[in-house]
């Protein structure tokens, strides 16, 4: 969903600057992703069921796009370009079959299966992973995905003990720390809570929110980290 590369076919030469800096960069850029008006496409495609097929008055190599989903959510996106033959009616049906493989695959990743479908989620994921990323990449893709944070940043990780939660969801507790913690961003990884926090001043552990935050946590026996401030 962040418009980073997963994978692509190999050894195609396509005359098209949007799959070149894709397949050069590894994801797509903040000034492509604005000159090709994107969001409209995303979300006609978002809501469509089945395949997109886009002309050339929309892009300079006709496509078909489609959503691959898991649990009902929008994880990823195919494309196909028409490049060794025009497409037919056939195309379609196969890029359909395609994402329901992808989709059955990708089941099998524990985060995606507790993803919210929104498109910072990745991101965090790869600085988590310790992914190289260049001051530069790190920029462009903040203003791809809209993200702007506060001078102060702090992580907290919370582990729940699954076996205090057999019938509420992490989804519920990752909400509810969401709600105390306003303006911050969260992601379920490896069974833990892991929340961004960004403020223009520094944290007090007395200020309200995180009163209610140690209060919701001693309530349900959940433990958490809080680190210290990064920039």
């Amino acid at each position: 969903l962040s418009f980073k590369l997963l994978a692509a076919s190999k050894n195609i030469e396509v005359e098209d600057p949007i799959w070149i800096e894709l397949l050069t960069k590894g994801y797509c850029s903040f000034d492509f992703v604005s000159m090709s008006n994107a969001e409209k496409f995303i979300e006609l495609v978002h809501k469509s069921n089945s395949p997109v097929f886009m002309s050339k008055d929309k892009f300079r190599i006709p496509r078909i796009i489609s959503n691959i989903k898991v649990n009902n959510k929008v994880v990823g996106y195919l494309v196909a370009l028409e490049c060794e033959k025009p497409f037919k009616e056939d195309d379609l049906e196969l890029i359909f079959l395609l994402c329901k493989v992808l989709s059955s695959e990708m089941q099998k990743n524990k985060f995606l299966q507790n993803t919210k479908g929104l498109r910072y989620e990745n991101f965090i994921i790869d600085l988590i992973c310790g992914e190289k990323m260049d001051i530069k990449t790190i920029e462009e893709r903040l203003n791809f995905l809209d993200l702007h944070f506060k001078n102060n940043l702090y992580v907290l990780t919370i582990k729940v003990p699954q076996n205090n939660f057999a019938n509420i969801s992490l989804y519920r507790i990752r909400d509810t720390i969401e709600y105390i913690l306003v303006d911050s961003k969260s992601i379920v990884y490896n069974d833990t809570i892991i929340v961004l926090i960004s403020r223009n001043n520094k944290i007090s552990t007395f200020e309200n929110s995180f009163v209610k935050l140690t209060e919701f946590l001693k309530k349900n026996k959940i433990h958490g980290g809080l680190s210290r401030c990064f920039h």
